[in-house]
């Protein structure tokens, strides 16, 4: 069973990480992170200034979950570069064909949707 996210910004960022993937970024509002997160619109801007800046840690969340699981396992078990990114890809597609192609890639998804002038969110180091 997952764990449920404890501190009221774990209930934002995840809250959030679940709506983008489900609705997109744009077509997330506040009020319904809020509502999923269980929490209010201070304890919002008190954790971040805008959306934008939610959807960094977002973005951040993304990057630390899929090291250890998709990354990691095949950094160790395959030496070829070119291996490893056929291993990476062979667990997107094992999941997409469990899922029935319904979750796609929540990076990918969001990389599509964000426009180019927010520079920002485009330049984030991995």
């Amino acid at each position: 069973m997952p764990r449920r996210p404890t501190s009221t910004r774990e209930r934002i960022v995840e809250a959030a990480l679940y709506l983008f993937w489900l609705q997109g970024f744009a077509g997330t509002g506040l009020a319904e992170i809020l509502t999923r997160a269980e929490a209010n619109a201070g304890s919002f801007y008190y954790f971040f200034k805008t959306k934008e800046e939610l959807l960094l840690a977002v973005l951040d969340l993304y990057v630390r979950s899929l090291m250890p699981v998709v990354v990691q396992p095949v950094l160790t078990q395959i030496a070829d570069p070119i291996e490893r990114v056929f291993g990476i890809l062979d667990f997107y597609r094992r999941n997409l064909i469990a899922t029935g192609c319904t979750y796609g890639c929540p990076i990918g998804r969001l990389a599509l949707e964000i426009p180019e002038e927010q520079h920002r969110i485009h330049k984030r180091p991995c």
